[in-house]
């Protein structure tokens, strides 16, 4: 973990970690075969833990800020993996 977080960001990882496979099993419908769900995942989670780090209301206040930043990552890994774009 992450030295510069502190205790009660460490605690608010755990409460949202669901976020991210929430959005990848939405997402996982339209997935072409190349794509691995795991990569998605990875993408998500990464971009909640940069979403964590700079956050300074509570997550109740933002969870749709959350979930949209969750869903770019996963989009942008998509697009990444994507190989015609």
């Amino acid at each position: 973990m992450n030295p510069s977080l502190d205790k009660s960001k460490a605690l608010s990882i755990a409460d949202v970690l669901p976020i991210v496979d929430a959005v990848v099993a939405q997402m996982s419908r339209h997935l072409p075969r190349h794509v691995s769900a795991q990569d998605l995942v990875s993408a998500g989670k990464l971009a909640l833990m940069e979403v964590l780090c700079d956050f300074d209301g509570s997550y109740a206040q933002d969870r749709g800020y959350v979930v949209c930043r969750v869903r770019g990552a996963v989009m942008d890994e998509m697009r990444r993996l994507d190989p015609l774009s």
